[in-house]
């Protein structure tokens, strides 16, 4: 029995049965005819600031290493779980090749080659020149892309 319960047996009262049902109501908005249902919005998982440095900096080793004699460099923008390598081509023009996402490791992330014939990631395409170098690291997808794309 709740305590609410107890006090009222206590005070003689006795409650009262309903037999309604409480309904959700929607939300009804002023600026349309409509009515809808408000929803929080799902929160982002997003790489971590301290990762996302060793990502730029291991893109910037890479670069050095790998394309200094080359007029095209690597670019990473992170956004929400996922990692977009580009080709920064000079003028400000970037290529996309392709798209790691974040897992939590570095070392084993998932890979999509962007496919220029239908303008996406194709995280399902493995047959490509370079797709050998994958292996869930930084330094993989970029060798994929150099075999892929120049």
């Amino acid at each position: 029995m709740g305590m609410i319960a107890k006090i009222m047996d206590k005070l003689g009262v006795k409650p009262k049965k309903t037999t309604k049902k409480i309904e959700k109501k929607p939300v009804k908005l002023a600026a349309k005819k409509t009515t809808k249902t408000v929803k929080k919005p799902a929160k982002k998982s997003t790489i971590p600031e301290h990762i996302q440095d060793q990502i730029i900096l291991r893109v910037d080793k890479f670069n050095k290493k790998k394309m200094s004699r080359r007029s095209e460099k690597y670019y990473a923008d992170m956004k929400g779980k996922f990692i977009y390598l580009m080709f920064a081509m000079g003028g400000g023009r970037f290529d996309p090749i392709c798209r790691l996402k974040y897992t939590g490791d570095l070392e084993n992330m998932d890979f999509a080659i962007y496919k220029y014939s239908v303008e996406k990631y194709d995280p399902n395409e493995w047959c490509f020149p370079g797709e050998e170098y994958v292996d869930g690291t930084l330094e993989g997808a970029m060798r994929a892309g150099i075999e892929a794309y120049l």
